[in-house]
């Protein structure tokens, strides 16, 4: 192969930057794509790696300690094998003077930061194959048969023009092609005919030549728009060349061009996947900041008030785990078009652009408005999104109502950084979450104290097991006939070094949100049959059983069999000493899963339990098909005996129900001698509450019962 030209597949490319991250990166790129990477990290050491390899291309920075990008260019150019060598230099994306120094030093082209590694490598290969086409062309240019092959058999478009007139002298079939016209036709043509200006930048292409045409320089980098015959355009990247004519002696001109229609549209989609979300076309989390500082800036210039509300929908796991995820991206794709609504650009409030919501993720959306007078303006598009999710949502011929907590703040009374903005809105969607979701939360700093003592809490409660603060008191569940203790129920409790006892209202959710309560969970577990191995060393309940209430969570995670199975086999119990309760809740949130892991440790010979029967929803009509062995009244119904009707038929319809599947049933919360004797009369047979036993610590569970 001739020394000038130069294997597209495996070229050799020097790198030289004096940081060290853009160096690797850029090898990184360049080598996944095929190429053989030289990295430097400074002018000097670049030459001389140029002077011992054969170099097909040279990417340089221009400001370096010692000789600078423009230096090394000039060397390189001084030199036999650097004269037509590709070089192309990076600069910031808006320095002119940078751009204007390296064309005078010679360079090829020049490419801004940061760089967009996926175009980066287009243009690399673009430029070697400009450049080995360019070399042929050099080396033939004496040899007429040849240099016709080499025009007719090129994929770039070649055109030649009079270096006086800037008529068009010839042009390969490449060109002719696309442009649609004859050779007659074209060359009756002059520059400006079909070359015209960069529909970007809008640069005459008379101009980009100039330099050229003057004899200031031997090569030059074109971007134009091609005029067909058809009247139609299509874009064209390349360089141009003076070339000596050695039948008229004058100096012609040289266009090397590419179609780049497609890699325009590469990039398109590249942009718009960069900054778009797929499922929903709206702005994502990165064009959304971008945007929303745009809007801060002019707020702060024109002393105005912007908002930022964050938006998460409080029922959407419900469809995912019912209908699968299609169905939850169809929902997510109508509820974008709902909040688009929402914001429509007739509203007083805010300038609306295509911008101002987005999806950030999963089913978080965010929204900025501009020009706010004060949160009455922001209420009204908060309420209104939340009137919009009333009306119920038809996916798969069901409908769906899914409601939305939003988080609000102000600019800049809340903050004048955006990401402080985000984390602040984030903190009151939390809160409008916790004070029963479907509604709205301006963000307050008594909001974020909160959540400060929420995180410390947290932090606490990680370290909780290796503290051994946790422990488990046990409440006895009642044989009503006998009123003696015929199992207990394991009840998780913390006390906290320095504190005390933390109520379970307080860490039991926090356990929950955090993930938590996996790892608690087992603990309980292991403890529970502890302690049942413990009893029974001591010669206490030989037919004892114990229940352990089971989390999503939990129900959630492949590993419980196996915790549950762990445990037994590590205390030598039969698995009908351990009582499973589920709650309706949990059962319906994942039911496939629940139902397979119940009917695992069902197999395994546990007993199963569904505890809070009545305080969920839909229950009855999957009731039969989950493997339980006891039924447990929820203690919202046991609190209403006597003093609505429709508590006590209630508990008795449930009783009717659990015996006719066969069901022992449990009546929780009982305190008074008036439930007592309802639930007696209805045929409850055990029975948990303080009427008899609040939850006892062991030792006193072995005092009083043992």
């Amino acid at each position: 192969m001739d020394n000038h030209l130069c294997d597209l597949s495996t070229a050799n490319v020097l790198v030289v930057d004096d940081d060290g991250t853009t160096c690797l990166l850029l090898e990184k790129t360049l080598s996944d794509a095929g190429f053989q990477v030289f990295t430097s990290s400074s002018g000097a050491e670049a030459f001389n790696l140029f002077l011992e390899n054969p170099i097909g291309l040279v990417i340089s920075d221009i400001l370096m300690p010692g000789k600078n990008g423009f230096e090394l260019c000039a060397d390189i150019r001084a030199t036999e094998q650097g004269r037509f060598l590709p070089i192309l230099m990076m600069t910031g994306s808006d320095d002119d003077n940078a751009v204007e120094g390296s064309f005078q030093a010679g360079a090829t082209d020049f490419i801004s930061k940061p760089i967009n590694h996926a175009v980066l490598v287009h243009r690399v290969r673009y430029m070697l194959r400009a450049n080995n086409t360019f070399m042929e062309w050099k080396k033939t240019e004496d040899q007429l048969s040849r240099l016709g092959r080499v025009l007719d058999n090129s994929s770039n478009e070649i055109l030649f023009l009079d270096g006086e007139t800037l008529g068009f002298t010839d042009l390969n079939n490449a060109a002719l092609s696309n442009l649609g016209f004859t050779k007659e036709e074209a060359t009756l043509l002059y520059l400006g005919d079909i070359v015209l200006a960069n529909t970007e930048v809008g640069v005459p292409i008379v101009d980009q030549l100039e330099s050229l045409i003057n004899g200031e320089s031997k090569a030059v980098r074109c971007a134009a728009s091609m005029l067909r015959k058809d009247g139609t355009f299509y874009p064209v990247e390349g360089y141009a060349y003076t070339s000596l004519n050695n039948h008229s002696g004058k100096v012609d001109i040289v266009c090397i061009f590419e179609d780049i229609t497609h890699r325009k549209q590469v990039e398109a989609r590249m942009q718009h996947l960069a900054y778009y979300d797929s499922l929903t076309n709206l702005p994502n989390r990165g064009l959304f900041i971008e945007n929303f500082k745009k809007v801060l800036a002019v707020s702060e210039r024109n002393d105005n008030q912007a908002a930022l509300l964050f938006v998460d929908l409080d029922n959407f796991k419900y469809v995912n785990d019912t209908l699968g995820h299609n169905a939850g991206d169809e929902l997510l794709c109508k509820i974008a078009k709902e909040l688009n609504n929402c914001i429509r650009s007739s509203d007083v409030v805010g300038l609306r652009s295509e911008h101002s919501l987005a999806r950030f993720g999963g089913d978080e959306f965010a929204i900025f408005l501009s020009h706010v007078t004060d949160e009455a303006d922001v209420i009204l598009v908060a309420e209104r999104i939340l009137e919009s999710m009333v009306t119920p949502i038809v996916i798969e011929s069901r409908e769906f109502v899914v409601t939305a907590s939003i988080g609000i703040v102000m600019f800049p009374e809340d903050g004048r950084d955006v990401d402080v903005l985000l984390r602040k809105a984030d903190i009151a969607m939390y809160e409008a979450k916790n004070r029963g979701r479907s509604g709205y939360q301006f963000y307050t700093d008594n909001i974020y104290a909160r959540t400060l003592d929420q995180m410390e809490l947290e932090k606490d409660l990680r370290q909780a097991v290796e503290r051994g603060e946790l422990l488990l008191h046990y409440q006895p569940k009642y044989e009503i006939s006998t009123a003696k203790p015929s199992g207990y129920e394991a009840l998780l409790r913390w006390n906290k070094k320095g504190e005390g006892l933390v109520p379970p209202m307080e860490f039991i959710p926090l356990a929950e949100e955090s993930n938590l309560i996996v790892s608690i969970g087992s603990w309980v577990i292991r403890e529970t049959c502890r302690q049942i191995r413990q009893w029974k060393e001591q010669g206490f309940g030989k037919a004892l059983v114990v229940a352990v209430n089971l989390s999503s969570k939990q129900m959630q995670d492949r590993m419980l069999v196996k915790v549950v199975t762990d445990a037994l086999d590590e205390f030598d119990l039969s698995p009908d000493c351990l009582e499973l309760e589920i709650t309706e809740t949990v059962m319906m949130e994942n039911m496939s899963t629940a139902l397979d892991v119940l009917r695992e440790l069902k197999a395994m010979g546990c007993r199963i339990s569904l505890d809070d029967f009545g305080s969920g929803f839909s229950s009855l009509n999957y009731l039969g098909q989950f493997p339980l062995d006891v039924l447990k009244i929820d203690k919202s119904f046991i609190s209403r005996i006597n003093i609505d009707g429709s508590g006590n038929s209630i508990i008795a319809a449930i009783v009717a129900m659990s015996k006719s599947l066969g069901l022992m049933v449990v009546a929780e919360g009982v305190e008074t001698e008036e439930q007592l004797a309802f639930i007696r009369e209805c045929g409850v047979e055990y029975l948990q509450g303080y009427i008899w036993s609040e939850p006892l610590s062991p030792d006193d569970i072995e005092k009083q019962f043992f």
